[in-house]
């Protein structure tokens, strides 16, 4: 089958995820919707061995399942799947999503436009209310459509959000990020230096696959330290707000207190935020100082 034969191709990035549940919602909207029959559900799942469950998932025929024990990270993982895909339209969405809304794909197909970005948003399920990953995702980054179009470009994610198949293929995600954090962030910059709309909906997965908070600060303190790394490589600018708040700090001195005070502070911070007792502020805070610490030289440079 050639490329744009299909309308919509959904791409999930897995890594030895259970989709079950994922599938499933997404095949009762595209059953019931027979203007959603020219749709596929791809699974790149790149982990040690294959799903056990995955016969069951691809017993449906729009459903493909590909398997890959070579780990290659997040961004190789989607770019792979934009290979794979046949759709005029690529919905990317992670493995621990699930649609909020019966009519989601309807939404995402309603809105969709050439070399359009369009943007559904995250939600979060209260079961873990009182988890530091918790309070952090309803703050910043279970937000309206209205609020994220004040800004379009920034904090972007791939986690729920689909575009023209021309994006997809002309602004990969940078495959030499490794590290957990900052492909999307790397994908919205460039969304925004190529002039690349994006239009942002109230259309929310939620997210299901909340780490624990000891995992979340491990994973933080590797993101933090990756932003360091990107932005000595002059690959990050204001958009990004830890940055702008680390050059308003550097340009006063102030960046220079909390790299004194780090040594002494961070882990106690990183111990009680570890432990859930900490706070969104705090959290913050922590992801300041550890930025701080790491010095990076302030200044995008010009390609």
């Amino acid at each position: 089958m050639d490329h744009q034969s299909i309308d919509l191709s959904i791409c999930i990035a897995s890594y030895g995820n259970d989709v079950g549940a994922l599938i499933e919602a997404l095949l009762g909207e595209i059953e019931a919707d027979t203007s959603l029959s020219d749709t596929e559900i791809l699974i790149s799942d790149q982990f040690s061995e294959a799903h056990p469950l995955q016969k069951n998932w691809t017993q449906h025929p729009s459903v493909r399942y590909h398997h890959y024990t070579e780990l290659r990270g997040r961004a190789a993982n989607r770019n792979h799947l934009v290979a794979l895909s046949q759709g005029a339209q690529l919905l990317f969405l992670d493995a621990d999503a699930l649609p909020v809304q019966p009519n989601f794909i309807a939404q995402y197909l309603e809105h969709t436009a050439p070399r359009t970005v369009l943007v559904g948003g995250t939600a979060y399920h209260s079961d873990h209310k009182q988890w530091l990953r918790y309070k952090v995702g309803i703050q910043k980054e279970s937000i309206p459509a209205k609020s994220r179009s004040q800004k379009p470009y920034s904090s972007f994610s791939a986690f729920n959000v689909c575009m023209d198949r021309a994006v997809a293929q002309t602004i990969a995600f940078d495959a030499k990020m490794l590290e957990y954090g900052h492909e999307d962030t790397l994908f919205g910059l460039e969304l925004r230096h190529r002039c690349v709309p994006v239009k942002h909906l109230d259309n929310p997965a939620y997210h299901l696959g909340i780490d624990s908070d000891e995992v979340f600060m491990e994973k933080t303190k590797t993101a933090v330290l990756g932003l360091a790394a990107l932005i000595n490589a002059g690959k990050i600018d204001e958009d990004v707000r830890l940055y702008a708040t680390y050059k308003r700090l550097q340009s006063w001195g102030g960046a220079v207190l909390l790299r004194l005070l780090q040594p002494v502070l961070t882990p106690w911070m990183f111990g009680r935020l570890s432990a859930g007792r900490g706070s969104v502020a705090m959290f913050d805070l922590y992801k300041l100082m550890v930025l701080c610490a790491a010095q990076p030289t302030v200044g995008r440079k010009i390609s």
